[in-house]
């Protein structure tokens, strides 16, 4: 497991939102659920921040995904907010 680099809290890299168990691999994705950041993970399997050039990328490569990814960051925005964290 990692922590964030952004908040330093701890970042569950075994799960996924389809609920598979699963270790990330580089070129996956990731957002911490305390400052919704959104991360890549590298090839050794260290998530690094994605600037907005590196969403946007996203978006010109798999407009689905970047759409997901956004829907998670909100989601996670209003878990955040409804438990006063």
């Amino acid at each position: 497991m990692n922590h964030c680099p952004v908040c330093n809290h701890l970042i569950d890299t075994h799960s996924s939102p389809v609920g598979d168990d699963i270790n990330p691999r580089p070129g996956d994705y990731t957002i911490c659920l305390y400052c919704q950041t959104i991360f890549e993970f590298d090839k050794n399997g260290e998530p690094f921040v994605l600037d907005e050039h590196g969403i946007m990328d996203i978006y010109m490569k798999d407009e689905e995904m970047y759409f997901e990814l956004r829907r998670a960051q909100q989601a996670a925005r209003l878990v955040m907010r409804d438990h006063n964290l």
